[in-house]
């Protein structure tokens, strides 16, 4: 989805337009699940516990 992606939302702001959402570095966060769960432990928001790890490889 367009309205999910950080790419679109930065290039629609870079042409001077208003994208109605967040904005192309909270999307860039969000689609980062690492990120986000770092930031919704700072807020003392309950997560599911597990791995905080990113996994880079399939091994």
């Amino acid at each position: 989805f367009l309205s999910e992606s950080a790419e679109f939302a930065k290039k629609v702001e870079s042409c001077g337009l208003i994208f109605i959402g967040p904005s192309s570095s909270v999307l860039h966060r969000i689609n980062q699940k690492h990120l986000l769960k770092e930031i919704v432990q700072s807020l003392s928001i309950p997560i599911i516990a597990g791995d905080f790890n990113v996994i880079n490889s399939v091994d």
